[in-house]
């Protein structure tokens, strides 16, 4: 029997300052702040809830109820704890019975990604992912996998990320053996077929040129390899590298990292613990244990000096501006307290100090705010954004700035803390909806070998958050003067002179 965590959150406060928060991709905010605007303008017409009832029309919005002054009770979220147990080659298995659709998910989760790439092949790690799925296998042929899996409606993906590799399989409960076969073989005799091969390769070189004309997602390459002086974290694929891969590169990546000891598969569906456990040993059983290896990723320590920097891009009308900052790893003692300041000053949306500097009184940029790359296994960065007209370069820069020392000078409000908690709390609550996001969770920290309750602890400490605790954590890790200005422009359209000497990055 699974057990239970109960989430606790309290939420004796106004609905209307509580809002779900998650990362919003840049260019998703570069259309959502557009239509916030349309919106914004729209409300503007609407009369006042505090108004009186009397001075409203008949069906005015007015007359509704003001959300500001409507009370909620306490919110209490149960957590059903997966089942775990251990395949006999080492595989650990965290196991939800979930009866609502007849579908069988599981989450196939290593502890390895673009980390461990060497230095010169970088990509390999990516590659090498998507080529378990669609190189096909010394067992079946990747046009009879292709077949096989489309004629029973069953999707099977491997990504990877920067510290993780992840295989996705989702297919009917019936169609679970058939399809746990394929993967098994994909990940026991992956056959890397050289057509296919050239295929992937041939498709992460197309997605690099169309890079060059994806102004956020060069600024943010570009960004992060400037910050990262170098490091592992900071290095991506590039033409000449993706080129030197060859199938032996492939072959040795899968034999030392992708083995049953660094893998974790998370797993939801109708079947009972018992039979979900007879299903995965007869067909992932026999997959063969490794070596095990250390991983070789260290922490990143050398960061770019503090300064401004510029990427040319000729021909932009626009810019990106980015500021960062080195954050500290999910583990550090001063991350919720770093989260929740971080959330304030512009990871909350339309409440956030940024847009309401740049966008909001000064209507300087088509999006701001900010967001943090975390990492587990190294620390990861802070970036504080304005999308803008180039000419507006400098003085985006200037606000930005602005807020940052504003938040080490003063801190936090307690409004501003207080809406910060109620915000994460329910964030964290619809990251638990259903039982394939609570065995994603449960799967990451399993693979990176973190304590099952690191998320409930985060939310106490989160609700015992006080304004000297966050003050101090910012203190401590933002320092004004280590700030890092990045632009992504035309220099002969942006205005940059406010911004002292500048170093032109590539």
């Amino acid at each position: 029997m699974s057990e239970t965590m109960t989430t606790t959150i309290p939420s004796k406060k106004p609905l209307a300052h509580i809002q779900p928060i998650r990362f919003i991709p840049l260019l998703a905010m570069l259309v959502i702040s557009g239509l916030f605007a349309a919106t914004a303008s729209a409300q503007a017409k609407v009369p006042a809830h505090n108004a009186p009832l009397g001075s409203q029309p008949k069906g005015s919005l007015g007359r509704l109820p003001d959300p500001a002054n409507l009370i909620t009770g306490k919110l209490e979220v149960n957590v059903p704890q997966p089942d775990r147990f251990v395949l006999p080659n080492g595989l650990r298995v965290l196991y939800l019975q979930d009866k609502t659709l007849p579908v069988f998910r599981a989450t196939l989760a290593f502890r390895v990604g673009s980390l461990e790439d060497p230095k010169g092949k970088e990509g390999l790690a990516a590659m090498t992912a998507s080529l378990l799925r669609n190189g096909g296998t010394d067992r079946t042929f990747w046009s009879q996998l292709d077949t096989l899996l489309e004629s029973t409606g069953a999707t099977v993906e491997f990504q990877a990320d920067k510290e993780s590799t992840r295989g996705k399989i989702h297919c009917f409960d019936r169609d679970a053996a058939v399809v746990l076969d394929q993967v098994a073989g994909m990940l026991e005799s992956p056959s890397f077929y050289t057509p296919r091969v050239e295929f992937i390769r041939g498709q992460m070189l197309a997605e690099l040129k169309q890079i060059q004309d994806q102004p956020i997602q060069l600024a943010l390459r570009s960004f992060q390899t400037m910050l990262y002086a170098g490091g592992s974290f900071g290095r991506f694929s590039t033409e000449p590298s993706l080129k030197s891969l060859v199938a032996e590169d492939f072959k040795t990546f899968a034999k030392t990292w992708f083995t049953p000891e660094q893998a974790v598969i998370a797993v939801s569906g109708p079947l009972s613990t018992d039979e979900a456990q007879k299903l995965l040993t007869k067909t992932l059983g026999g997959w063969g244990k490794g070596t095990n290896p250390a991983l070789t990723r260290t922490e990143n320590k050398a960061w770019a000096k503090p300064g401004a920097y510029l990427r040319s891009k000729v021909g932009l009308t626009q810019a990106t501006v980015l500021i960062g900052l080195p954050w500290v790893k999910e583990d550090d003692p001063d991350s919720v307290a770093l989260t929740a300041a971080m959330h304030a000053l512009g990871e909350s949306g339309l409440t956030s100090r940024i847009f309401n500097s740049i966008r909001t009184r000064e209507g300087l940029a088509y999006a701001a705010g900010s967001f943090h790359l975390k990492a587990i296994s190294t620390d990861g960065a802070n970036m504080a954004y304005a999308l803008t007209k180039a000419e507006h370069a400098d003085r985006c820069v200037q606000l930005l700035k602005a807020e940052i020392e504003r938040l080490v000078k003063d801190g936090l409000t307690q409004q501003e803390l207080d809406a910060t908690k109620r915000a994460l709390a329910q964030s964290a609550v619809f990251d638990q909806v259903t039982a394939a996001d609570i065995l994603d969770r449960a799967a990451d920290l399993a693979i990176f070998g973190r304590p099952q309750d690191t998320y409930a602890k985060r939310m106490d400490k989160l609700q015992a958050l006080t304004l000297e605790d966050v003050h101090a954590a910012v203190r401590r890790h933002l320092k004004t003067e280590d700030l890092r200005i990045f632009v992504l422009a035309d220099p002969k359209s942006a205005h940059l002179g406010q911004m002292g000497p500048v170093t032109e990055v590539k």
